[in-house]
């Protein structure tokens, strides 16, 4: 008889609301277990699970993804952790120095990026 392990991790965005496209996120792995040595198996929702307990994702495109930790003990007891991530973006303000603008005269534009903030 085996207990079944405690399937848990965390991230270095789990303070963001949101990450920008493109962003590095780095996954701890927090699991434990009673007994035998625990089998990992992620998933980023971005194609498919690995093995690694320590690997760092990048997302590419703006959406939802479910993050999710399957820890295995050699007994075949599992526990899963799933975490939701948002990527957003691009958003972007654009700022014009002038709102009247006659033909011929400079403006000046001021893009603010808040893409993770």
């Amino acid at each position: 008889m085996q207990d079944y392990p405690i399937a848990g991790f965390y991230s270095n965005i789990d303070t963001l609301a949101a990450v920008c496209p493109n962003q590095q996120v780095n996954f701890t792995d927090t699991s434990f277990t009673f007994g035998p040595a625990l089998a990992y198996q992620w998933d980023f929702g971005t194609g498919g699970p690995i093995d690694d307990a320590q690997s760092p994702s990048t997302f590419f495109s703006s959406g939802s993804y479910d993050i999710e930790l399957v820890v295995s003990t050699s007994y075949g007891c599992t526990d899963t952790s799933i975490y939701p991530i948002y990527v957003i973006g691009p958003q972007a303000s654009i700022i014009i120095d002038n709102n009247n603008i006659c033909k011929g005269e400079a403006i000046t534009f001021t893009i603010d990026n808040y893409c993770g903030s």
